[in-house]
């Protein structure tokens, strides 16, 4: 196991449901990861909530919630579900 992967069972993910739903392909799973950690609607968010913008925000918000539960990223989802 990857020290990534490692950090983020520590953090409270649950790694191997998020890597079940990937076909238990760790490479793939963390690909995946890779490429959340750019995913636009971070910025998208970020600029939403500093103009005030509630609906672009809660859009973004929505679909990051999406992904992290699809990553069984639950700390995250969390949050982002009481977003």
């Amino acid at each position: 196991m990857s020290k990534m992967l490692d950090a983020l069972r520590a953090w409270g993910a649950d790694v191997d449901a998020g890597m079940e739903r990937m076909y238990a392909d760790e490479q793939f799973y963390t690909k995946c990861l890779r490429l959340f950690e750019q995913d636009e609607h971070f910025q998208e968010l970020d600029r939403a909530m500093i103009a005030k913008n509630y609906e672009d925000a809660f859009s973004a918000v929505h679909t990051l919630k999406g992904v992290a539960g699809n990553l069984s990223l639950e700390p995250l989802y969390k949050s982002l579900s009481a977003m």
